[in-house]
């Protein structure tokens, strides 16, 4: 029998989902009310090759600040036999226009105002290096200036943030224990500083997206639980043809993408990538056993553990409400895509530590 503060606990978490998604669709409501309209009739439209561009709808030499809206298509039958490489096919309004679009700013290319928000964010997390996670939100400046404005109203010292990661650390040498009997290669000693140094930089920045995702998302990561750090066990199986008993590095690769749910690896593991022998070592002797003890889902299960924990208490009134739909759209998706890549990542390069 659960007491009566588990369900008040859980009836407080569901009021502010209702809560949080009632403003999202205000919100919503809003930018369809005040939004253009664009309707497309088509009947019917047969095109052997297209070589240049092909739009249906509008295509504009400038850029169009009422462009976004509401598109529909009423279309009855559309028949393209052959689109060549420099052919493109568009639908609805684009933008063909010497303007580049915004990208992300790395802290090499980063400007005055970019560096200050970098250096800001180091040195509240006590790292050297800005994370991944504010860089990719820099192609959108808004969306990183109010999560620099969070960051600074949540905190104004990096113990939180310090003892995370020690919780971290703990986790992975209670969790991650490969029976490892032969002898294995080893590296120089500055990539294991630089390894360690990331998984640090991962840690921290970890906390940060959790703390965002309670704030956006709430009760998100008590609700999707079993959906997160999701493992495909299978995917470890690498058929190799006679008279090769080793998988490929390329077959490797994919296997650890596929097994983990990730489009890229750290990039440490890709420079292990050049050494074959050392990239099959840490595969099969290594990697294997974590996944196929169990080990890995539960390191994942304390991680998941951990960010729950630490991220109770999110202040209701706080700068991310500013952004607009589309830029929190942005955002989640930068969340969900860092919540699941991180704890990975984390792990992946712990097991390098391991040689």
């Amino acid at each position: 029998m659960h007491s009566n503060q588990y369900y008040e606990k859980l009836i407080y978490q569901l009021q502010q989902e209702v809560q949080a998604l009632q403003q999202q669709l205000q919100q919503l409501n809003t930018y369809i009310n005040y939004s253009n309209v664009y309707e497309y009739y088509i009947h019917g439209l047969k095109v052997d090759n297209i070589k240049g561009n092909f739009q249906l709808g509008q295509l504009t030499q400038k850029e169009l600040v009422d462009s976004d809206g509401i598109h529909r298509f009423y279309i009855g039958e559309i028949v393209i036999k052959e689109i060549q490489d420099t052919g493109t096919v568009g639908l609805g309004i684009s933008e063909k226009s010497d303007k580049k679009k915004s990208k992300e700013i790395s802290e090499d290319e980063a400007n005055e105002d970019f560096k200050a928000v970098y250096n800001s964010i180091n040195s509240l997390l006590s790292i050297e290096n800005t994370p991944d996670f504010f860089q990719s939100l820099s192609s959108h400046k808004e969306v990183l200036l109010k999560v620099w404005e969070f960051m600074n109203d949540q905190w104004d010292k990096n113990l939180e943030f310090t003892l995370f990661y020690e919780n971290i650390l703990k986790s992975l040498n209670e969790s991650i224990n490969p029976d490892i009997s032969i002898s294995r290669p080893n590296f120089e000693e500055d990539i294991y500083i630089t390894i360690a140094s990331e998984i640090e930089e991962q840690a921290k920045a970890l906390l940060v997206v959790g703390y965002l995702v309670q704030a956006c998302l709430p009760g998100y990561l008590s609700k999707y639980k079993n959906e997160m750090f999701m493992l495909d066990h299978k995917e470890l199986t690498i058929k190799s043809k006679p008279p090769n008993t080793l998988g490929t590095i390329q077959q490797i690769q994919n296997a650890i993408k596929s097994t983990f749910h990730l489009k890229e690896l750290p990039s440490s593991l890709e420079e292990v990538v050049e050494q074959p022998d050392m990239f099959r070592y840490l595969f099969y002797q290594v990697l294997h056993p974590v996944i196929k003890n169990g080990d890995a889902e539960e390191l994942f299960q304390k991680i998941h553990y951990l960010l729950q924990e630490n991220t109770s208490n999110i202040p209701e009134n706080n700068h991310l409400k500013e952004l607009g739909v589309e830029e929190q759209g942005f955002l989640f998706s930068k969340l969900l895509e860092y919540l699941n890549r991180y704890p990975k990542y984390i792990l992946l390069e712990y097991l390098l530590l391991l040689h």
